[in-house]
């Protein structure tokens, strides 16, 4: 029950829809039929114009992953962590309130990853430098990263060198190590239609 409950309130502090309801109150626009019709920070921003909007953005999501999980390592509910990290990122790509159109889960799932697995977040970052001379693409380098990264973390664990080095808590290794590949496969959901978008306009 108590694993029911934390995953309902990792959903729900997920799935606030920050980038829309602040561009629909500022701007009035909606952001799901504005630019690239992502809910997060980089649309809020390019539909904008406002980089201070997209920088709020920016920091509001990231906070969504950052103080639910320093709560549960002041709160001692370590063995939560994976289960609220990875229905945080569920909620914020796919909110009910806006039918399940929602961000693409990297800035809330760069703070996740800060804070738990710095490891998996400079593998993100090295993997999408690399990907960029391949094709620079932000939807491309962010699909390749993120493939990277679910690769990485396969190799890593059980064996994993990186596991104690984290800022909190994070739980049973396996349950958290399932978490990650869950959040990682989540987030790659929210990138393939994009790339398959840019090839097949490439192709044209």
């Amino acid at each position: 029950m108590d694993t029911f409950l934390f995953a309902c309130a990792g959903y729900i502090i997920g799935s606030i829809p920050v980038a829309y309801l602040l561009a629909r109150k500022q701007f009035g626009i909606d952001l799901r039929h504005n630019g690239s019709h992502n809910i997060g920070a980089r649309n809020a921003y390019e539909s904008t114009g406002n980089k201070r909007l997209g920088i709020t953005v920016l920091i509001l999501d990231m906070h969504k992953g950052i103080i639910p999980l320093l709560l549960l390592d002041k709160l001692g509910y370590c063995s939560m962590t994976p289960i609220i990290a990875a229905t945080i990122i569920l909620g914020h790509c796919y909110p009910i309130w806006l039918k399940f159109h929602g961000g693409r889960g990297l800035a809330t799932g760069a703070a996740i990853m800060l804070l738990t697995s710095p490891d998996i977040l400079l593998c993100w970052l090295i993997v999408y430098g690399v990907s960029g001379f391949l094709k620079k693409n932000v939807h491309f380098q962010s699909l390749a990263a993120t493939v990277g990264c679910a690769v990485f973390e396969l190799l890593v664990y059980p064996s994993s060198l990186f596991f104690h080095f984290h800022f909190v808590c994070k739980g049973d290794p396996l349950a958290f190590h399932y978490s990650t590949l869950g959040m990682l496969m989540i987030i790659l959901s929210r990138h393939i239609q994009p790339v398959i978008a840019l090839f097949r306009k490439t192709q044209a």
